[in-house]
């Protein structure tokens, strides 16, 4: 099935790197059709006030995958996780700083969305692009 995301895609990896791009089997591309910030104050027992910030994106997969959503989370005072794919929940969760949250709301904003997330040089490679 021919798959436009996942050759342009394909094309771009082409450039940053001379592998063939990345295998089928393993990338999971997200169209995104709408999104929720969520931002939480809580306390568990003894422990500090905690604050969590993510953003809830759904959509739909492209025709070479089977994603259905995606959570990007922010986190504070420590490096970011590699990104992840869940099959069993088909999402990708990504880590950003907080100070990337302006950048993130602003490309969600963009007509044209989508997030992904694959093997790029033997190693788990995520993004997302945007544009009008």
């Amino acid at each position: 099935m021919h798959d436009p995301i996942a050759d342009k895609i394909d094309s771009q990896l082409r450039v940053l790197d001379e592998t063939r791009g990345l295998p089928e089997s393993g990338r999971q591309i997200l169209i995104v059709s709408s999104y929720t910030l969520v931002s939480s104050n809580f306390q568990t027992q003894s422990r500090p006030v905690e604050n969590r910030t993510e953003i809830i994106v759904t959509g739909h997969p492209s025709p070479s995958s089977d994603v259905t959503s995606a959570l990007l989370q922010f986190v504070e005072d420590r490096a970011p996780s590699p990104p992840q794919y869940d099959s069993a929940k088909q999402r990708i969760t990504l880590f950003y700083p907080h100070d990337r949250i302006h950048i993130l709301l602003a490309q969600l904003v963009h007509a044209n969305r989508y997030i992904w997330i694959g093997k790029f040089a033997a190693q788990d490679y995520a993004d997302i692009h945007s544009h009008d």
